[in-house]
């Protein structure tokens, strides 16, 4: 065989350069892999978190609920005694227009209402007659068997 003809030596090409640092490297990454073993242990970390944290968010919302009840029923009250404050209002607003308009309809049948000094008696009636003056200065007399008209 010539020497063009044989095999090249593996030890002295650009080749075992690069097989070497492949070596190096997978030797550093190798023991930071994980293993089944590892993996299983992880997943039953992350199982036994998961169910804490399943637990301490069902007891977060029954807080959360508690406290929106509460809120809810301080809510209601304020809406109850804002609701009172309006009806309230509502009814003494009435009574006062009530009030108001009745005042105004006695003072307008007052003024249309003719009083008696001003209105002439009517034609068809007597007048009373005239007392003696006798009748009106007897004071002394028995007031009550004597009338003044």
């Amino acid at each position: 065989m010539n020497a063009a003809s044989t095999p090249p030596d593996r030890d002295t090409g650009p080749q075992t350069a690069h097989a070497a640092a492949f070596e190096a490297r997978v030797d550093t990454i190798l023991p930071t892999l994980a293993t089944k073993v590892d993996l299983a242990d992880l997943r039953t970390e992350f199982r036994e978190d998961l169910s804490k944290l399943r637990i301490e968010f069902k007891e977060a919302c029954a807080a959360i609920l508690t406290e929106m009840g509460k809120f809810r029923e301080a809510q209601n009250k304020a809406l109850q005694k804002v609701l009172m404050w309006v009806i309230a209002t509502i009814i003494a607003l009435f009574l006062a227009v009530a009030g108001v308009m009745f005042g105004m309809a006695n003072l307008v049948t007052a003024v249309a209402r003719p009083t008696t000094a001003h209105v002439a008696p009517p034609a068809a009636t007597s007048l009373p007659k005239a007392r003696t003056s006798k009748t009106h200065l007897n004071l002394h007399a028995n007031s009550r068997s004597q009338s003044w008209y």
